[in-house]
């Protein structure tokens, strides 16, 4: 009986804290109501098509003297994000306000492409192919801002860009473009790396650490500098290579290394910085996830990383604005197909303000008073969905109000659509277990292909990759490559093949093609069947063709 007596006082203890602590929450949430009703700025995003500018004009007097201006968005996947980044960047580069718009989480090195498209250089004749694995919404900006700078002065017109780092490829096609034939200031080491760096594919990364040396980092330095002193008044993209050059150091220390190790943020920033000092009257409109551009350690899961919004805080602090974003509810999309619910919580930010206000979209001036900050800047939940996460996460939000100056809220979020990149994987495994005939102290891997590069991509480093790579206990031990430079039969031969190897992976791949078709493969002359033949690239569909294993066409 005093057990059950114990008992039930345990159970009326938390049922009382329980309770005073959902009082403490509704008291807060009714004082903090009229003053969240007072900053925030209603807007009509589902009637506001992605041409509209003019009904953002409530923003101008927020943006007064703000030269580099940011955009986050809660998740990677949530289409009204994109929409009303969209919307902001045409009324900023009408207003001018901006112009320079920067992706911050896409690659840099390649990125002039979509500059001299927006540009109306060169001969690019498609976004697709200058901008790949993007919203519906974002190439619609693209092709807006190309009509945009049609006819303007070249110092009137809107520059795009990326700043982030993801392999050394594009960067080591750029050193070898600017180097021509001058290779002999290079070790034969040096050499080696570049051009196996820039034929290598993006989604192999082993081919990094094992192409670098301190002798390499040393060269690529002294390249740097060697291109910098002579490209001071060249052509803005003959820069953007130098520029590339000089982060190809990073970009392998970031890879071989944890990815928060700092290495990433600091990249985008320099390329951030580059990018407003080589513009005369540079004002940049930065798009990134919340955790990049916020400018004081905010949320939980990012709170021991360097970010870019620090180190631009910290730079330039009377230069630098920043809108977060918050979604109440709705579904996310993460990668090519995975949908993710948007977390649920009284204690997010997304459900107090839709608590507190009668609309599906605005902003909310974060600074509109003290009761606004001071509200904004106390533990709360917030929406934190990335690309490729596992499952969908919400960290407390220490210091929201210190973190942004503007937050856009919406409160449902669609997936987002994108589009694929143009890349194929092709790829045959084989273990000693089941085809022992594939197996000698020499491998002899023969095919027969042709392709179609698209006409303004036709350089060297786009024609696919045979690559066999040998395993051993699931560990890379060995691996022979050759560049496809024409249609017909290749042959590439792998030499003294350890004897502790126990499968084998043959590696057909490439990217930029409008079709590919892998006639027949066979290894030690042993043809390979169809069903020995796994493939992947979401823009590309498999067609019939007779007496083919395999072809690929681009989809439409």
């Amino acid at each position: 009986m005093k057990f059950l007596k114990i008992v039930a006082g345990i159970i009326l203890a938390v049922g009382i804290a329980i309770g005073a602590f959902f009082l403490w929450h509704k008291v807060q949430m009714v004082s903090a109501k009229s003053d969240i009703q007072d900053a925030f700025m209603k807007y009509d995003l589902d009637n506001s098509s992605t041409s509209s500018h003019k009904d953002l004009s409530f923003l101008n007097p927020l943006l007064e003297d703000k030269d580099i201006i940011a955009f986050g968005e809660a998740t990677h996947g949530t289409k009204e994000f994109h929409i009303a980044f969209t919307q902001l960047a045409k009324h900023l580069i009408v207003e001018g306000k901006v112009n320079t718009l920067v992706f911050a989480e896409r690659n840099f090195a390649d990125s002039w492409k979509v500059n001299e498209f927006v540009l109306s250089l060169g001969d690019s004749i498609s976004v697709e192919r200058v901008f790949p694995y993007s919203s519906k919404e974002e190439k619609e900006l693209i092709n807006w801002i190309r009509a945009f700078n049609k006819g303007k002065d070249y110092h009137e017109q809107v520059w795009v860009a990326g700043a982030d780092m993801y392999h050394p490829k594009f960067a080591a096609i750029n050193a070898l473009h600017l180097l021509g034939d001058g290779y002999d200031d290079l070790s034969i080491e040096t050499q080696h790396s570049l051009n196996s760096w820039a034929n290598s594919p993006v989604t192999l990364d082993f081919f990094i650490s094992e192409n670098e040396s301190e002798t390499t980092r040393q060269e690529f330095q002294a390249t740097y500098e060697l291109f910098s002193e002579r490209v001071k008044a060249e052509y803005w993209r003959t820069r953007w290579f130098t520029q590339s050059i000089k982060m190809l150091n990073k970009v392998t220390r970031h890879i071989r290394t944890d990815l928060q190790d700092g290495v990433r943020d600091s990249v985008i920033f320099d390329h951030i910085v580059w990018l407003r000092n080589i513009r005369e009257n540079s004002k940049l409109l930065i798009f990134a996830h919340n955790a990049h551009i916020e400018k004081y350690p905010n949320n939980t899961l990012s709170e021991n990383d360097a970010r870019l919004g620090w180190l631009i805080q910290e730079k330039f602090p009377e230069n630098y604005f920043t809108i977060g974003s918050e979604v109440k509810e709705g579904n996310y999309r993460a990668g090519h197909v995975q949908s993710y619910h948007i977390p649920q919580s009284f204690m997010k930010i997304g459900s107090i303000v839709a608590n507190a206000v009668d609309a599906d979209a605005g902003y909310i001036n974060l600074h509109h008073s003290d009761e606004v900050r001071d509200f904004f800047n106390k533990d709360w939940y917030m929406t934190y969905g990335v690309l490729d996460t596992g499952r969908p996460t919400y960290p407390v939000s220490k210091e929201f109000s210190n973190a942004f100056d503007v937050l856009f809220w919406v409160k449902n979020s669609t997936p987002l659509s994108v589009s694929p990149t143009d890349v194929y994987n092709i790829v045959a495994p084989f273990s000693k277990e089941k085809n022992p005939e594939m197996f000698s102290d020499s491998v002899v891997v023969q095919v027969k292909t042709d392709f179609s590069l698209f006409p303004v991509d036709s350089r060297m480093y786009d024609y696919p990759d045979l690559i066999l790579l040998s395993f051993s206990h699931k560990k890379l031990v060995g691996h022979s490559t050759k560049k496809i430079k024409a249609t017909g039969s290749h042959s590439l031969t792998h030499q003294n093949m350890r004897a502790e190897v126990d499968s084998l992976v043959v590696y057909l791949g490439g990217d930029k093609s409008q079709s590919f078709t892998l006639g027949e493969l066979s290894v030690n002359n042993h043809p390979i069947d169809k069903k020995h033949i796994l493939y992947g690239g979401p823009n590309y569909e498999s067609v019939e063709k007779t007496n083919t294993l395999l072809h690929l066409v681009i989809k439409d």
